[in-house]
């Protein structure tokens, strides 16, 4: 890959200068409401049943990703072992690295060791993206809708908000190629001054690879996948919840871990710190009567423990991979 393509514009440092101020506020902010006293309380209350079941669930949790990437991929002869591997690797460097730029760390992996071409590598991290959010979507609009208390006497609008929201989604994902290329030929025509037709043409040959989701099969074998997927990220939490003694009732058990959820994508942060803690400081003390010290402990031990289990997986994939290599 030439210099050119590797080097930063002024515009890409700018936003990340901006990433990094959003993030430290949200670290500054985590900083000033949490009780370190409060935290240890919480650590203390896990039992060691607690964090082994958590750490069991987290590796079914990358197998099933895993599967979701082979789904997604249509590639029957790509190693399961390596591509879990790779994904333990990958959720390490998602974890670890600001602004989400971990991610890219699946796409090199894959083209560098399984020779699966970089357009391969980002559609199928689109697709299972877009499969995770469709999936929190539909299951906190169910959740919402028969709550009881949540959207009172607005049923038939929830209900229209949350099929537009569901098939929106899924129509999207099963014609992202087709909106990828209109969308390219859309910012050719309005940007034609400018010297971009190398991008342009990268992202229309990213849009054909995204042709390949108008596959009845490719999408609900994805989003098979993704039942188990979102499974494994709520049995994590719900676990942690459950051994710090969280007794609400499911109806709020669900939206609290979906509001967890869309917290985690959230780019600005850094190893997830601040974003993440202050998300459970909100809804824990909106929906469950937590302080926002108490509420900002829990969210704390939960980024950490995620984080932990990341680190650690990610280490021991790393050195499981580069020794294969070698031997080879």
């Amino acid at each position: 890959m030439s210099d050119s393509n590797t080097s930063i514009s002024p515009r890409q440092w700018l936003g990340r200068i901006i990433n990094l101020s959003i993030a430290i506020v949200l670290i500054g902010i985590l900083l000033f409401i949490i009780d370190w006293g409060e935290f240890l309380e919480v650590i203390q209350s896990l039992s060691l049943q607690t964090i082994g079941s958590g750490f069991l669930v987290f590796i079914l949790l990358n197998l099933a990703r895993t599967y979701r990437y082979l789904a997604l991929l249509q590639r029957k002869d790509l190693p399961v072992a390596q591509m879990f591997v790779i994904s333990f690797y990958h959720n390490m460097m998602v974890r670890i690295l600001p602004f989400k730029l971990g991610e890219f760390a699946y796409v090199v992996e894959m083209r560098n060791r399984l020779d699966i071409p970089a357009e391969e590598g980002f559609s199928s991290l689109f697709g299972s993206r877009l499969s995770e959010l469709l999936m929190i979507m539909l299951v906190l609009s169910a959740t919402l809708l028969t709550s009881g208390t949540v959207l009172q006497g607005q049923q038939n609008l929830g209900i229209l908000l949350a099929v537009l929201t569901v098939v929106g989604g899924v129509v999207g994902f099963y014609y992202s190629g087709i909106i990828g290329h209109t969308c390219v030929a859309i910012a050719r025509k309005l940007f034609a001054w400018l010297p971009l037709d190398a991008l342009w043409n990268q992202l229309d040959n990213l849009a054909t690879d995204f042709d390949r989701f108008q596959n009845i099969n490719l999408l609900g074998n994805a989003l098979f996948w993704t039942i188990f997927t979102y499974a494994g990220s709520f049995g994590i939490v719900a676990i942690l919840l459950l051994g710090v003694g969280i007794d609400v009732s499911l109806s709020t058990f669900i939206i609290l871990i979906s509001i967890s959820m869309f917290a985690s994508a959230i780019p600005f942060n850094i190893a997830g710190f601040g974003a993440i803690e202050l998300s459970w400081a909100t809804s824990l003390s909106l929906l469950a009567d937590y302080t926002l010290a108490e509420a900002a402990s829990i969210g704390l031990m939960m980024n950490s423990f995620i984080l932990l289990a990341s680190i650690v997986t990610g280490i021991l994939s790393f050195l499981w991979l580069n020794l294969r290599k070698s031997n080879q």
